[in-house]
């Protein structure tokens, strides 16, 4: 019944990357590529039609999407895959959206399948694979799905999969009827029912948008449904949005690939750093108190790569690279004048409150106690005796400076807290978590000696232990207690990198 939101602010990113490597060409990916399609596969075969979705089609596994599991599908033939409910929608509103809109899109747009092509074309193929059943693509997409994970996910562990769908748009027109222009691309959805993944496969768009030279245009790209997680496609509702073909985030144009379990979208691989690599920034927030680890994927990193992140007004920080996919920029504090905090009573707890409660602002210190435990230091106070009277429905924005002394060695580590007293009893009290306040150079490196100063011989501790592997394939065969070290590798230009290792 309460909650609090610590000095959360937007943060407006400025990436400058340095990278020294060979760019790739730009042919899409070619239908040799694609996952198997079409009757000869077993897919289904959706009747001619305008804004028409089937389904729903209940799943023979779970598919988690967005944070939430999934056991029934819908195929929308304006390019997209729907889980709640099915979507008509010709023209794409844009992203995020809520009423119960949880989306995959490869291309939402005002596909119609009702006009006469030459050969084969105006057809949507879809197919729910189940990894006990026989079918005739079955085999071909699972060893595709299951290289897929592990070619462009190389640290998630072994990954079989349990069921695939797979939904190929080919040669389909736009509305109303037209097809002197036309769009091949193909969804396809793995799971083992505890990871799932999306594919987004490009082989031709000639057309951004059933009027071709007008709004609207088409959009690609993941909604959870909320109104507030999503992610899109560059060039989504822009006539550019046919340059898909040619981009990638895996270095290979026309293929797009996301981890889509969780409530974040993850990328795969890792692109060269041209033109056509796509860059992720995460998270999209920090703290204005700074030290939030901003994650920075897209392109392929390596000891040649300078990366540094310019955050507005407040500088630039040295980025940290953590391996081939991923870099790290530490968010600058990023303080003008004042800090914002919100918080939220809810209206069970403000009932329990006597008339005259009183509500304190602190900020508490804390620090690491030699067995290992956290213990409090000193008490900021930040503002007191504001009113319970003064809440909009138990909710409070609040502004403040932060003090110099929480700047101090003492308090450069702590959490704001919220409290609600009455008399000194206190009825309610809100914490946000630890919080780390940027401390100049000197003081974190004393600060680092210091706590060197405090441990223990290696002596003390590493008697016992059992013996380092002395072959690679006897570390690879003890998966519980070694794993590769990403930092540890021959041409590294830190001759020590791998003396502790």
């Amino acid at each position: 019944g309460m909650s609090i939101t610590p000095t959360m602010v937007a943060i407006k990113y400025l990436l400058v990357l340095i990278v020294f490597c060979s760019t790739s060409n730009t042919i899409a990916i070619q239908l040799s590529d694609f996952f198997p399609y079409g009757p000869s596969a077993g897919d289904i075969t959706m009747h001619p039609n305008d804004d028409h979705s089937d389904g729903p089609f209940n799943l023979p596994s779970i598919f988690p999407y967005f944070n939430n599991n999934h056991r029934h599908i819908y195929v929308g033939n304006n390019g997209l895959f729907a889980f709640l409910e099915q979507i008509n929608q010709y023209i794409p509103d844009p992203f995020p959206l809520n009423d119960s809109r949880r989306l995959i899109t490869g291309f939402w747009s005002d596909i119609d399948t009702q006009g006469t092509v030459s050969g084969v074309g105006n057809k949507v193929y879809y197919q729910i694979y189940d990894s006990t059943l026989q079918s005739p693509g079955r085999l071909i997409t699972f060893e595709k799905a299951t290289t897929f994970v592990r070619q462009y996910f190389p640290r998630e562990r072994p990954f079989t999969p349990r069921m695939v769908i797979t939904g190929t748009w080919y040669r389909v027109g736009a509305f109303n009827s037209k097809t002197d222009k036309l769009n091949t691309f193909q969804i396809v959805l793995v799971t083992d029912e505890q990871r799932s993944f999306t594919f987004l496969l490009y082989n031709d768009l000639q057309w951004a948008g059933p009027k071709y030279t007008t709004e609207p245009w088409a959009q690609a790209g993941f909604n959870g449904g909320d109104g507030v997680v999503f992610e899109m496609l560059p060039h989504s509702r822009t006539q550019d949005i046919v340059k898909l073909v040619s981009e990638s985030n895996v270095n290979v144009p026309g293929l797009f690939v996301f981890r889509t379990d969780t409530e974040t979208i993850t990328e795969g691989g890792c692109g060269n750093g041209s033109s056509s690599s796509v860059y992720s920034l995460r998270p999209r927030i920090g703290s204005q108190l700074g030290l939030t680890s901003l994650n920075i994927q897209g392109p392929c990193y390596n000891t040649t790569t300078t990366l540094k992140c310019q955050f507005g007004s407040y500088g630039i920080v040295d980025g940290i690279i953590i391996n081939e996919f991923r870099a790290v920029c530490l968010t600058p504090f990023a303080v003008d004048d004042e800090v914002v905090i919100d918080w939220l009573f809810s209206e069970y707890i403000l009932e329990s409150f006597p008339n005259g409660t009183l509500i304190d602002v602190e900020f508490q210190g804390v620090k690491q106690s030699n067995d290992g435990t956290l213990e409090t230091t000193s008490t900021i106070v930040i503002a007191q005796a504001i009113t319970v009277e003064s809440l909009d429905n138990g909710r409070y924005f609040y502004q403040f400076r932060i003090p110099s002394s929480v700047s101090t060695q003492s308090t450069h580590t702590g959490f704001i807290r919220v409290v609600a007293r009455y008399n000194s009893i206190i009825y309610a009290g809100l914490n946000t978590g630890i919080l780390a306040i940027k401390l100049q150079a000197s003081l974190a490196n004393d600060l680092c000696r210091s706590w060197e100063s405090q441990q223990p011989e290696a002596t003390t501790w590493n008697t016992d232990m059992l013996p380092c592997p002395m072959t690679r394939d006897q570390a690879m065969a003890a998966r519980c207690c070694y794993e590769l070290d990403q930092e540890c590798f021959i041409g590294s230009t830190n001759p020590s990198n791998c003396w502790l290792h």
